[in-house]
């Protein structure tokens, strides 16, 4: 595994105040118009939210290791079964992709699943807790953020060879829309994290 170059926070608290930290930086940012920063700080909320998801419904085995649990094979058979044709089979949890395919293969399965076996405990609590989401609403959701990262992905790889003109008229309605689906993931987590249900039922650490 790749050496970390920044260490990572210790504690909740820490995080706590990282969030703080780093908003307040956003809102600054927005103020006196440094929308590339903001729009760095949009993407690292939404990376931050999909690895809550990820430890949330009991794919992590920690909040700060990429190391999956014991549920993987469950998670990765209902990836399996819903993944879009154009997208990898499997987990691929390191990239923001490959946890946004895994929330919304998650979504369609709990949404269009009938039931499950009552035995199986984990895919019932599964169930249980995204039945109570927007299924449409987040289907839609993960497409625009996907729509946003491509715009992302060509302000931070290709910046030099676009057009000024084309970068200065929407850079900040995307930095905006950024922050407004960022924060709309959140509150999906949110959701699925609420009371940790999934976790405390498979007596999973907290």
């Amino acid at each position: 595994m790749q050496q970390r170059m920044i260490r990572p926070v210790a504690d909740n608290y820490a995080k706590k105040d990282t969030y703080q930290k780093y908003i307040g930086k956003h809102r600054k940012a927005e103020k006196e118009g440094f929308f590339f920063e903001a729009i760095l700080i949009d993407y690292a909320i939404m990376e931050d939210r999909l690895r809550s998801f990820l430890y949330h419904i009991g794919l992590l085995k920690t909040r700060n290791s990429f190391q999956i649990d014991s549920f993987r094979e469950k998670i990765k058979a209902i990836v399996d079964e819903y993944a879009e044709e154009d997208e990898r089979k499997g987990l691929g949890i390191s990239s923001i992709s490959g946890k946004l395919k895994i929330l919304r293969c998650v979504t369609v399965w709990a949404a269009n699943t009938e039931g499950v076996p009552p035995q199986d405990q984990y895919l019932v609590v599964l169930k249980r807790q995204m039945e109570s989401l927007d299924a449409e609403r987040i289907l839609q959701m993960i497409d625009e953020i996907k729509q946003w990262c491509k715009y992302r992905n060509e302000i931070i790889h290709c910046l030099m060879n676009k057009s000024i003109e084309s970068v200065d008229s929407e850079l900040v309605n995307k930095e905006k829309q950024g922050f407004e689906l960022a924060k709309e993931l959140g509150n999906v987590v949110k959701n699925v994290k609420t009371g940790n249900v999934i976790r405390r039922r498979m007596n999973l650490p907290i």
